[in-house]
């Protein structure tokens, strides 16, 4: 039915089905939030900051949160609460970035104030009370393709450094149909609701590239960037039944090669999207492996062996 929408339609259509499922988590602590608009080079941008309790004047690491939806859809509030989860279990501070969407702004546009708020964060740390020595970033779907990028991007122009990157379920190769992707990587027959993936993360790639040729840019697709040295650690999260799932892979034996630090989990039956919609268990176990790997390379929080 997606083939027929205009995108207007389309986001309208997702934001309702979105809004229609049931809360994966309830009870989660709701601490400081703020909303703010950063002016970024001429663009204004809006994120949604959390904080975990803690002294007002306390200086903490940031977390830089990047929402799914194929570059296209999506939208900061439907990461609300995780962001929430990850802000009181990892202590840190959670940006969770509002950022411009395709087809109107394609590659580089997010891309590029993704990358801009970072320099933002560096530049004014006392704006949000951060400590800019202790910056992460990651995303969800094709927000983790853009915080690979934007990993990419620091390492090109050494101006922040990045203290480590968290990629969860994401295009990582958008050089390759995403049909050749499902026949060559998947491990099970997924069958119809497999195809329907597939067109429709070839109508995503579509609406973000300008042209095709895109596709091979290092910055679109990131596992085919020449140079994989000396890029922050890395978390990689996939999904058994993902058509992703290859991508993820990839990145993961690529970056190991190049001597980064790598922590890769496949969660077995699960799809794409499952830290968001489930099952239960397993969407709290990938949340909680996040803020193990965010206070492991950003946060001063303690853990109960080191008391």
């Amino acid at each position: 039915m997606f083939k027929e929408m205009d995108i207007e339609t389309y986001r309208s259509y997702v934001k309702k089905i979105v809004d229609s499922l049931p809360k994966l988590f309830e009870n989660i602590p709701s601490n400081t939030y703020i909303e703010k608009i950063i002016s970024l080079s001429g663009v204004e941008t809006r994120v949604m900051v959390y904080y975990p309790p803690t002294e007002q004047t306390e200086i903490l690491p940031v977390f830089v949160n990047l929402h799914g939806g194929g570059f296209v859809v999506g939208f900061a509030e439907g990461d609300d609460i995780f962001c929430r989860l990850l802000a009181n279990e990892a202590r840190c501070v959670v940006v969770n970035l509002d950022y411009m969407l395709a087809p109107e702004n394609p590659f580089p546009g997010a891309l590029e104030e993704c990358y801009r708020l970072m320099k933002w964060m560096w530049k004014n740390p006392g704006e949000l009370k951060i400590d800019p020595q202790r910056m992460g970033i990651g995303g969800h779907s094709a927000g983790g393709n853009l915080a690979a990028s934007v990993c990419l991007l620091a390492k090109e122009r050494k101006e922040f450094p990045i203290k480590c990157q968290i990629i969860d379920y994401a295009p990582l190769d958008l050089a390759t149909s995403p049909k050749l992707k499902n026949r060559i990587g998947s491990t099970t027959d997924v069958g119809e609701k497999a195809e329907d993936l597939v067109e429709l993360a070839e109508k995503y790639n579509g609406w973000y590239l300008r042209k095709k040729e895109d596709g091979f840019n290092p910055l679109v697709s990131p596992i085919l960037a020449a140079d994989l040295t000396d890029l922050p650690p890395a978390l990689i999260i996939a999904a058994e039944y993902d058509v992703l799932f290859v991508d993820d892979k990839q990145l993961a034996k690529r970056l190991s090669a190049a001597g980064v630090e790598v922590q890769y989990k496949l969660f077995e039956g699960c799809d794409h999207g499952f830290t968001h919609t489930g099952p239960r268990e397993a969407a709290m176990d990938a949340w909680m492996l996040m803020a193990a790997f965010l206070r492991k390379y950003i946060s001063y929080a303690r853990t109960e062996e080191s008391i």
